[in-house]
This record gives structure tokens, sequence and C-alpha cells, in this order.
């Protein structure tokens, strides 16, 4: 009884693990554009979506999204002006 519980509760942590585990490895290839430059091409998934599609960029545009990227993660707080409630008329 006991091996039979355990078989089961093997065989339901192996199969959820296979439903987490996707096809979306990393496939990343290499192609070259009309003037000859060698880009990498990838898949893309867009939030939500389970349609990817292909993407390929040059090593210099790369280098340049990765850069930017960088600076918006690293620029300094936005600090926004405090709103303050103007007090209530007094009197009648």
């Amino acid at each position: 009884m006991r091996r039979r519980a355990a078989v089961v509760c093997l065989s339901l942590v192996l199969s959820l693990a296979g439903c987490g585990a996707g096809a979306r490895g990393d496939q990343t290839f290499t192609a070259r554009n009309e003037d000859g430059e060698k880009m990498t091409c990838h898949q893309e998934y867009p939030t939500g979506s389970h349609i990817g599609r292909t993407v390929c960029r040059t090593d210099e545009q790369i280098a340049e999204e990765r850069l930017k990227s960088r600076e918006f993660v690293n620029r300094p707080p936005v600090k926004l002006p405090v709103r303050r409630e103007s007090a209530p008329p007094t009197g009648p």
C-alpha cells in the first residue's frame, strides 16, 4: 500500500513537472541580411501570447538595446511634486 502511494505521488509530480516545461528553449540562430551583415535571430513571445515571432538583429542593434535598457534601469527616480489640499473655507 505504501509503495503504491509513493508511485502515485511520484507519477503525479513528474506529470506536473512535464506540464511546466515548455518547448521554448533558447532557439537562437544566425542569418545574413541583404547587406551581408551577420544577424542573430530568435523567437520572441509577446506577453500573454503563445504565438511567437522571429526577430533578427545585428550585433550592433543588440548592444544598443542592451545599453538603453541599462540606462533606463539606472536612471535617477523622478520626484513628483507633492499636491497639497487647500484648507476648507471658514466663516458663514
